[in-house]
């Protein structure tokens, strides 16, 4: 575990870190393996301490990859639609995207910025909105100031959870990291 611990310290002092977040957050909008939470979270507070990475970056970073992920969900959803394969067409599955569509066009902003802040529920929501037809122009606005948001919200716990007594980067655990 310490070698893990060693190895995410001395990555986060990397010029190279920027754009494999980057590629991390970008992903993780559609494909979720890890959620970007905890990666953004765990940097924040180790950059309180060492000042890698450096947080303007990482906001920055992070805003653009959560963006643009978002908005790939969005667009695979429009490209692949709500009735492609057999288990799209079942009737509680129409039914659920009929919800979904109900919901986006009645409380679009609400759904799409809650989602944001919800792992899976973010890509679910994301997709769907591509797929029942919702705009892109405002799905668009509407996830930047979600993501916005969630960048400033997800270095402001890191941040917070670093300033504890008895929090060093070398007692933080790997499970916290990944």
């Amino acid at each position: 575990m310490e070698f893990i611990n060693e190895a995410v310290l001395h990555a986060a002092g990397q010029w190279w870190i920027y754009p494999v977040l980057l590629v991390f957050f970008f992903i993780d909008g559609f494909a979720m393996v890890v959620p970007s939470e905890t990666l953004i979270v765990a940097l924040a507070a180790f950059s309180r301490h060492s000042g890698e990475p450096n947080l303007w970056i990482l906001g920055v970073t992070a805003l653009v990859g959560a963006i643009a992920g978002d908005n790939m969900a969005f667009m695979l959803g429009r490209r692949i639609g709500l009735d492609r394969w057999k288990w799209m067409r079942r009737p509680k599955v129409q039914k659920a995207f009929g919800w979904a569509r109900y919901e986006l066009e009645k409380r679009g902003a609400v759904l799409i910025f809650t989602a944001r802040y919800i792992p899976w529920g973010r890509v679910a929501v994301n997709y769907v909105a591509g797929s029942t037809g919702f705009a892109h122009r405002r799905f668009f606005l509407l996830d930047a100031f979600a993501c916005f948001t969630w960048v400033g919200y997800s270095i402001g716990i890191g941040i917070l959870a670093s300033s504890f007594p008895g929090f060093t980067t070398t007692r933080c655990s790997a499970p916290a990291l990944l």
